[in-house]
């Protein structure tokens, strides 16, 4: 781990699910919906917390029995969970309780922020929409099918070429294995959170350079 940020910071990158907000009981209940739908058994919201983070079509696998994955069913699946989602996206959702003040500082401090989420692109927006519309994210990337999902780093350097900014200005805030790998192949700083899907002696094993238990963590690194 670095000894501290460096003092050119620009930008930062959030991700979404497990970073900004708990959307887990939505997507849990979503999921359970279409599963229960094609016949298949519930799964609980421990197990789900343990499949997000992947994007929609990992996650729906993931989720259905092993005997019957097959091409077709798993199709089927997906399409259900992105149309039945759109309901859920908000059931439940709240943005974590020190999120609001964190944001509204960085704001204040003139922190550019960007969102980028493997969730699917259309909840993407309804949560910012809902639940973010206070704060100015520049840019807010989704899985569209456009852009590769993390860990590929095709998004953080979509993000680098619109707004000029160089890859030591920015850095990456996040709750999962993936973050911490993006931001690796991108070649920016990478910030794990300890209050995520993922616990901190896990996200430690993929050496992030810091990892937040709380959020005033972040404004103690950068005064060292």
């Amino acid at each position: 781990m670095k000894n501290g940020l460096f003092q050119g910071l620009k930008g930062i990158i959030f991700d979404l699910d497990g970073t900004l907000a708990d959307t887990l009981p939505g997507i849990t209940n979503a999921l359970n919906e279409v599963l229960t739908l094609n016949g298949f058994p519930p799964i609980t919201l421990e197990k789900c917390k343990t499949l997000v983070g992947h994007g929609v079509e990992n996650l729906v696998e993931s989720a259905i029995p092993e005997f019957a994955r097959n091409p077709e069913i798993i199709s089927i699946c997906v399409s259900k969970m992105k149309e039945t989602y759109k309901r859920y996206a908000i059931e439940g959702t709240v943005l974590y309780p020190f999120i609001p003040a964190f944001l509204d500082k960085l704001t204040m401090m003139g922190y550019r922020l960007f969102l980028l989420s493997n969730k699917h692109e259309l909840a993407v927006n309804i949560i910012r929409e809902k639940l973010l519309n206070r704060w100015s994210f520049e840019i807010a990337i989704g899985n569209s099918g456009y852009l590769p999902l993390k860990p590929d780093p095709s998004a953080i350097f979509h993000i680098l070429k619109e707004t000029s900014l160089k890859a030591e200005e920015v850095c990456m805030i996040g709750d999962g294995e993936t973050d911490i790998q993006a931001s690796r192949n991108a070649g920016i700083t990478v910030i794990s959170v300890g209050w995520g899907y993922r616990s901190p002696d896990y996200l430690q094993s993929f050496r992030p350079d810091f990892i937040l238990t709380h959020p005033d963590d972040f404004f103690k690194y950068l005064k060292r």
